[in-house]
Parts: C-alpha cells; structure tokens; sequence
C-alpha cells in the first residue's frame, strides 16, 4: 500500500515523500529508522495516483473559494507569527484538493531554490489576475505579506459575492431566451408549414411579407439538420477555444472590460 508522507528531520527541515508499507505503523517505524518525525500520513487515493510525479494541475482547477480560502489562512497564521514557509508546510498538510496541494508544493520549491514568492502565482495567470500577482510582489517586496493577503480575501470574496449575484441575475433571461428558441423551432418545424399548405391550397396569395415569412421558415424548415448542426459545431468550437489558454485571456480580456465586472476584478 502506497502511503504519502510529509516528515521533518531533527533540524526542523521538511520533507514530502511516496513510500510503500503494509500499514500506518510499518511506515512509522519505516520513518522513525530514517530520523523523520512524521507530520502527515495519509493513504494514497487511486484518484492522487494520476497526479503523483507532478506539481502541475491537469485537469484541475484553482476557484474563487480557493483562492479566498488560502488567502485568508496564509493571512492568519503569519498574524500569529508562523514565517512564511512553516505556513506553507502546514497548508500542504491539511489541504485536501491535489490541485491546490500541487500550487502549494510548488510555491515551496520556488521558495526553496530562492525564487521570490509571486512567481508561482505568475505561471498561472488563468488562475491569478497580474493585480494580484502584482500586490503579492509588493506586499513581499515591503515585508507586509500579512495585511496584502488579508486584503485580497477580502477582495476576492467582494467579486465571489458580484460573481453570484450576476449568475442569479443572468437566470431569468436566459431561461426567456431558451423559451424563446424553443418556440420559434417549433414554429418553423411545425406551424409554419402547415399555415402555408392552408393558403397555397385554398388558392388564396398572402400578402407580400407573408410569402416572405413563409419562404423563409420552409426552407429553414427543410434544412432544419444543417443549420442544427452549425449551431452545434459553432458551440463546440467555442466551448473548445474557450478551454485553451488563448481563449482563456481572450475571454478574460472581455470581463475585464465589462462595466460591471471589470472594476472589481482582482
């Protein structure tokens, strides 16, 4: 049985690691014969399996709530006095979500090759605004790490709680809009037919704009297929361009330049 480990060495020096054994308490002496004192032993997740060997987040995402959620605990414990890199140990020890746990053991590797502290969160723009890569930089640039954090989850839960109040808002038309489309397939599949037999069989010629609707839903009607299947490529190109990074900056260039959303965004 595969068991992941975080352990520190009589120096205070901490590790992370893989190890294979039967069970908890073999692999507690498996460390004890090392030196290591354990900190965190957890078994390994056949779903962590995919993810062991790298830091990098395939198929995971970082949310709002996470980001509001590792702002505000960095803030606290480097307000009880915990330095910077105990606070990280800890965090990759209580942090459940791999993706997280990833960012969080990467930003220990940058720390510990001395790289500055916002460089990790720069790698991940889809993920982190430049204000806030920026804040962070000058909050560790100044020494005010603590009061930069606690802004920004303060910040970050402002724009959660605008991000739900426009997905609320935003409810009501499109359900009209759905209704709307529903309605006007109808129309032209089955309704609009039917009318133009009524009046080409009666003998009777409709006025001009009449002809026109009719024209127009007939052979939108008779191609129904092929427009169904633009509509469908079109949505799939789109949902597929906005899954990859230039889509990601493109539509985040939108929001940003939303009246609405861009002020507020981090």
């Amino acid at each position: 049985m595969k068991f992941n480990y975080i352990a520190s060495y009589q120096n205070g020096k901490i590790t992370e690691g893989t190890a294979e054994a039967e069970s908890t308490a073999q692999l507690l002496q498996i460390l004890a014969s090392k030196g290591l004192r354990p900190v965190s032993v957890k078994p390994v997740k056949s779903s962590d399996i995919a993810m062991s060997g790298s830091h990098h987040m395939f198929g995971q995402k970082i949310t709002i709530a996470d980001q509001i959620f590792l702002t505000k605990y960095l803030s606290i414990m480097m307000k009880v006095g915990t330095d910077l890199f105990q606070a990280i140990n800890i965090l990759i020890a209580d942090f459940e979500k791999p993706a997280l746990r990833a960012l969080l053991i990467e930003i220990r590797e940058t720390l510990e090759k001395g790289q500055p502290f916002y460089s990790t969160f720069a790698r991940y723009p889809q993920y982190f605004s430049p204000v806030f890569v920026n804040l962070v930089k000058a909050g560790e640039g100044s020494g005010n790490l603590e009061h930069v954090f606690e802004e920004l989850s303060v910040s970050l839960d402002k724009e959660k709680e605008l991000r739900s109040k426009i997905k609320g808002a935003m409810i009501y038309p499109i359900i009209l809009a759905a209704l709307s489309c529903v309605i006007l397939i109808f129309l032209v599949t089955f309704a609009l037919p039917k009318l133009a037999n009524v009046f080409t069989g009666g003998g009777f010629e409709p006025p001009m704009f009449s002809r026109i609707v009719f024209a127009v839903g007939l052979f939108i009607n008779k191609y129904i297929w092929l427009f169904g299947g633009i509509f469908a490529f079109c949505a799939v190109g789109i949902w597929l361009f906005s899954r990859s990074m230039t889509g990601k900056r493109v539509f985040a260039g939108i929001r940003i330049r939303l009246p609405i959303v861009g002020k507020n965004r981090l």
